[in-house]
């Protein structure tokens, strides 16, 4: 049970370390997403209960709760109401501690949600057919009108929008740090020029993963260093790749600037730099004195 407890804090230094360089990174970069005026703890309740699952989900939750308490022996309930009650606690830290709650630590909140909303559906099982018929007709509905509900909705349309834009920004992106222009700027920054040699920064951590997967594939660029402006300020760097705020689409900006957080999109300039490529959103930003002089070069 130990070992099970500790692996996925391991799970998470690894990653941490091996795409950042830095396996605290998560420690030392929250702090950075904290965000003024949180509206305490029924803020933070609220926001667990609707956390990572919908509102209709959130009511079935709610609702089997109250049913599995009727029905269920009380310690069948430990493992759900454990997960929500940890859940509500972790929030409640989180809020007191003036870090940025967002969705995802939250999970275990909404998994004891989601076996409750489960035990709402499907609850009727164990019981008697003739104790269960209004139990088994409402289930069955809400089930149906779940499924016509999204589809009326839009959620296929939805996700393969989403899977659109993302395969979008990783084009865009691919096409800016493969311009001749961009590549010259990482290769002679990493000759020495600079004390941190071809680091590329971007706004936040979530464009890392694909900005080294891009960067691999050309061996002129396989050894560049990719960091967040949280964890390295644009004017440490060689290149700072910056997002447009104008003519974008906002969930590019919320996805990629500032993730998660309500905070003003920034992507000004960094001083001294000058441009050193474009392509859709994204605009890359070259400081390396020796780079500049050959873009300058006729």
């Amino acid at each position: 049970m130990l070992a099970a407890t500790v692996l996925p804090a391991l799970v998470w230094f690894g990653i941490d370390a091996a795409v950042t360089g830095n396996p605290f990174l998560s420690f030392t970069t929250a702090r950075n997403l904290a965000v003024e005026g949180g509206g305490g703890a029924i803020q933070a309740a609220g926001s667990a209960l609707l956390g990572g699952i919908r509102g209709p989900a959130t009511l079935l939750g709610l609702i089997g709760a109250g049913l599995a308490w009727r029905q269920r022996k009380k310690r069948d309930l430990l493992v759900p109401a454990g997960l929500v009650a940890v859940g509500l606690g972790m929030a409640l830290l989180i809020t007191i501690a003036g870090l940025t709650l967002l969705p995802r630590y939250l999970l275990l909140c909404d998994l004891g949600l989601a076996l409750f909303a489960g035990y709402a559906l499907g609850g009727w099982a164990a019981l008697p057919a003739k104790d269960s018929t209004i139990w088994r007709i409402a289930g069955v509905a809400a089930m149906a009108l779940g499924a016509a509900g999204a589809i009326v909705l839009g959620a296929p349309t939805k996700l393969a929008n989403e899977v659109r834009l993302d395969a979008s920004v990783h084009r865009d992106l691919s096409a800016l740090l493969k311009q001749p222009d961009v590549i010259l700027s990482i290769e002679h920054c990493r000759q020495g020029v600079l004390p941190i040699q071809g680091t590329v920064t971007f706004p936040s951590f979530r464009l890392i993963p694909d900005a080294l997967l891009i960067l691999h594939e050309n061996h002129a660029t396989r050894d560049t260093a990719v960091r967040g402006r949280a964890q390295l300020p644009g004017t440490d760097s060689s290149l700072a790749v910056t997002i447009i705020p104008t003519d974008t689409d906002k969930r590019i900006l919320d996805r990629y600037s500032h993730p998660g957080i309500k905070l003003p999109i920034d992507e000004r300039v960094p001083k001294r730099f000058i441009q050193a490529g474009a392509s859709g959103p994204f605009m890359a930003w070259n400081s390396c004195r020796r780079a500049q002089a050959l873009h300058q070069t006729p």
